[in-house]
């Protein structure tokens, strides 16, 4: 079974925990998995109740980090997505927290594709010369194909803004 990031799909397997259907998603890696932050993910969801007693809100099912790990079969995995509400879970020493996973910044990349024909016309003057191209190109005497590309540009805009990050 892979550690990393995706996994092999085929190897995960879903567990009960509580009520709760989960399902193995990942390993922290590197400076992910250090407490900072990690810390900086993570929420309490008292809805799911998934917590020691007498902890910070009503517990639901009787919580225990060991008895998840043994639920989950074993350590190999830090993140687990909930069947029921789709969240990502980590298992913590008190209760089974949220953990937020670092959104992808969204960019716009304009792509510019150069087709380009010269076309020789008889005419009095260029402005002449124009107009009859652009009055041919209009009812489709000169339809530009693959034969006429000349090139392609990438233009990539700063990364958009979601509202969330603007409510931040």
């Amino acid at each position: 079974m892979q550690g990393s990031k995706g996994g092999d799909f085929l190897s995960k397997r879903t567990f009960e925990y509580g009520g709760y259907n989960f399902f193995p998603v990942r390993k922290l890696e590197g400076s992910e998995s250090g407490f900072f932050a990690i810390s900086k993910r993570i929420s309490i969801d008292a809805e799911l109740g998934l917590c020691e007693e007498g902890y910070a809100y009503p517990s639901k099912f009787p919580y225990s980090y060991d008895d998840f790990y043994k639920a989950a079969g074993g350590h190999e995995y830090d993140l687990f997505r909930c069947v029921e509400n789709g969240k990502i879970y980590i298992p913590c020493h008190h209760d089974l927290q949220i953990y937020r996973e670092e959104k992808n910044k969204t960019f716009e990349v304009v792509i510019t594709e150069t087709l380009s024909r010269t076309v020789r016309v008889e005419a009095e003057d260029a402005y002449e010369a124009q107009t009859i191209v652009n009055d041919g190109y209009h009812r489709g005497h000169y339809i530009l194909t693959a034969e006429d590309y000349q090139g392609v540009e990438y233009e990539i805009k700063e990364p958009v803004r979601s509202r969330d990050d603007k409510e931040r």
